[in-house]
């Protein structure tokens, strides 16, 4: 809108703001334009700076916190009886808001004004010749379907009110009705879309903490593997390969993408409850004694006991825990069979196997890839699932062997750990 007491100027600013494409409207004083501001939409207003007297630019305040608080603003009024049309428009400017009100004498019209203007809610006549009211309701909602609507009678007994409501109205009122009555249904609906504005607010507000919490999360996994890398070289590229390996698999079997993600930040830290074990077992060239072969069994519990007290959105701490379990039972440290150990370990521990497997040793060289996938397959349904396994051999075998730079490491964890 554009206000300026000297109308050729007000007339010249207009004729610009069309040329560039806006749609604009002139106000010639300070008096007129608020309450055209209050009854229609605007996004600026430029005025004459000398026209707005301080004790005038008042009602530009009232008029600016009016049009941030209200919801519904617009309102097309659809009736075929003018009587009832025009007393509707009347109340309708006679309530507080002032609202910019349309008229439209049946629904055909109405709908030809939908499609072209933008409206907040309708009231319509429910008996409208040729396009009833839940025609024109149904037939304005399937193009818009947040738009509110009051439908109107005369014919109350005809309805029951949960069936107008059904049909998609958000209020019914009957013929003959009053101002209060009218303004109440209005301010119910206005109600209802600040709640519903306010729980949209907040389920964003929600789902960006739960965004910037993941991102935590995973700054604190990333975290924990390099502090084990710190102590223990090998198994830097060693979980990161298998969770290469691992992921891939998922994707193969078509898991979700929760899933995967999980899988993903699980193996990167599959072997964290080794930070706590002795740095000469972990790096020791030959093999290990019985004693110390338990306490590196013991560090699929001790990686649980130290990421089970952090809330991640995903099973990290039981994938851990579990990613040594083998479907016959035998593996460790619950010795649990079958479903009983989470899909997501169960990949993990193939992936952990067929790296491993693939990779040199300070103990040996590389048994190399066809090792690996031979080991995988003879133990098919005995120490491994079915199913992952299928997975994994559909995975290319230059995307399963580790990178040829990669040489042997001076420090590696036990060599029964990765059997």
């Amino acid at each position: 809108m554009v206000v300026d007491d000297e109308l050729e100027y007000g007339n010249m600013v207009q004729k610009m703001l069309q040329e560039m494409g806006h749609a604009c409207e002139v106000a010639e004083d300070d008096f007129e334009a608020p309450a055209r501001i209050a009854n229609e939409q605007f996004d600026l207003v430029i005025s004459d700076q000398h026209l707005l007297k301080p004790n005038l630019a008042k009602p530009y305040e009232k008029i600016e916190r009016q049009v941030m608080e209200l919801l519904i603003r617009r309102i097309l009024i659809v009736d075929d009886e003018e009587d009832y049309r025009m007393l509707v428009y009347r109340l309708c400017q006679k309530i507080d808001h002032g609202y910019s009100c349309d008229l439209a004498a049946n629904g055909h019209e109405a709908l030809d004004l939908i499609i072209r203007g933008r409206y907040d809610l309708v009231i319509a006549d429910i008996h409208m010749y040729g396009f009833t009211g839940i025609e024109l309701m149904r037939a304005a909602q399937e193009l818009y379907p947040e738009l509110e609507f009051i439908l109107i009678t005369g014919h109350a007994p005809e309805y029951e009110f949960s069936d107008i409501i059904d049909a998609g109205a958000s209020d019914f009122i009957s013929k003959p009705f009053a101002l209060g009555e009218l303004k109440a249904k209005i301010g119910r609906i206005e109600k209802e879309q600040r709640v519903l504005r306010s729980l949209r607010e907040s389920n964003l507000q929600l789902s960006e903490s739960y965004d910037q919490l993941k991102l935590v999360l995973e700054d604190l996994i990333n975290a924990l593997g390099s502090a084990l890398e710190m102590k223990d070289l090998y198994t830097a590229g060693h979980q990161k390969r298998v969770s290469d390996i691992a992921c891939q698999i998922a994707r193969n079997m078509g898991l979700s993408h929760k899933q995967i993600t999980a899988i993903r930040l699980a193996s990167l830290v599959h072997d964290i409850g080794k930070i706590s074990i002795p740095s000469e077992i972990l790096s020791k060239p030959s093999k290990l004694d019985e004693l110390e072969f338990g306490l590196v069994k013991r560090h699929s519990s001790i990686g649980y006991d130290i990421l089970k007290r952090t809330p991640f959105p995903w099973p990290i701490a039981k994938i851990v825990l579990q990613h040594h379990e083998r479907m016959d039972g035998s593996g460790y440290p619950q010795g649990l069979s079958g479903d009983e150990i989470l899909l997501e370990a169960r990949i993990i521990g193939v992936a952990d196997v067929v790296e491993a497997m693939s990779s040199h040793r300070p103990y040996r060289a590389a048994l190399g890839i066809e090792k690996a996938l031979e080991e995988i397959s003879m133990n098919k349904g005995i120490l491994y699932d079915p199913d992952v396994v299928d997975a994994c051999l559909m995975i290319e075998d230059c995307c399963l062997c580790p990178d040829p730079s990669r040489t042997a490491p001076r420090q590696t964890e036990a060599a029964q750990s990765l059997q």
